[in-house]
């Protein structure tokens, strides 16, 4: 099993015939693999701005209960100011307004998925900048690790790279801080271009097992 985008893109790199999906912020930044375009459309921000690309899913951020105030003052902070770092790897949602710290001290613990794992990294450096006070810990795993970590009160917030199950959304609130785009990858040194969704749906199902087929199904 792969545990994180990066080791999704060595193993891609090293398979002559491999395949593979991570957040298209990490697989821009990769000269080992090369994204295939779906259903004829190449994986871009401007793609997912338009909604022209057909894989995409929204960066989110979890928390269960009442907000702190350093939670309330981060979260402000992601949601406004924020927005400008987040559009640097993802398409951020509408900035709303003008980041007013409100003084919080303590601590953060962010856990979660790998996909937004640099970003939040650099939302916590960014933001421990103006809030010297404070002090931001990103740890990566994934999504359903974020989203126990918070519900067993070990993290503050959880980074979710999907939406959230019905019984999931039950348990904790969420705020979207940006869509993403998921990257399609495969070995530099294969030809194959462009692949549909069905054709995705077939080779993970196990209906399409060479490459040498893919044209079979349309």
């Amino acid at each position: 099993m792969i545990g994180s985008s990066e080791e999704m893109i060595i193993q891609v790199s090293n398979t002559k015939n491999g395949l593979g999906y991570v957040s298209y912020a990490v697989a821009k930044n990769s000269s080992r693999i090369k994204m295939l375009k779906v259903n004829g459309v190449e994986p871009t921000i401007a793609h997912v701005k338009n909604e022209s690309y057909p894989l995409i899913r929204p960066f989110q951020l979890v928390y269960q209960g009442k907000l702190s105030d350093i939670e309330k003052d981060f979260l402000q902070f992601v949601k406004s100011e924020g927005q400008g770092y987040i559009a640097g790897y993802c398409v951020p949602v509408r900035n709303q307004g003008i980041y007013l710290p409100n003084g919080a001290v303590g601590r953060l613990d962010i856990s979660g998925s790998t996909s937004m794992t640099p970003m939040l990294e650099e939302l916590a450096e960014r933001y421990m900048l103006v809030n010297p006070n404070a002090e931001v810990r990103v740890k990566s795993s994934d999504s359903e690790s974020g989203m126990m970590d918070v519900i067993a009160g070990n993290s503050n917030l959880g980074m979710v790279s999907r939406e959230l199950k019905s019984y999931e959304k039950e348990l904790l609130t969420t705020e979207r801080i940006g869509r993403d785009a998921i990257a399609i990858i495969v070995n530099p040194e294969n030809d194959v271009e462009d692949v549909s969704v069905s054709q995705l749906k077939k080779i993970y199902n196990g209906s399409i097992r060479s490459w040498e087929y893919l044209n079979v199904y349309e």
